[in-house]
């Protein structure tokens, strides 16, 4: 929410909740790693508990797809690694 409020690019990891439901940052240089489960979403904020004990929807994003987003972001604004 910070980054958000300071324009600071953000990777947003969305597993039982979903973007749609309000929580997800504004602005057009942000990206959004949402879920595609059946279940979903059923966080405190959804409209059910988690059925399935598993946590599918956060197994469903990989850590790689995580890293390629935060370098994506670093590369688009120009942001170095060095060092990291």
């Amino acid at each position: 929410h910070m980054a958000t409020a300071l324009r600071v690019p953000v990777v947003a990891i969305f597993g039982p909740t979903h973007p749609k439901l309000g929580f997800a940052p504004v602005g057009s240089k942000n990206v959004i790693l949402c879920a595609d489960a059946e279940c979903s979403p059923c966080s405190l904020h959804g409209e059910k508990r988690c059925s399935k004990q598993s946590r599918i929807c956060m197994e469903q994003i990989k850590p790689e797809m995580v890293v390629d987003a935060v370098l994506g972001l670093l590369k688009q604004n120009k942001f170095t690694t060095k060092g990291a």
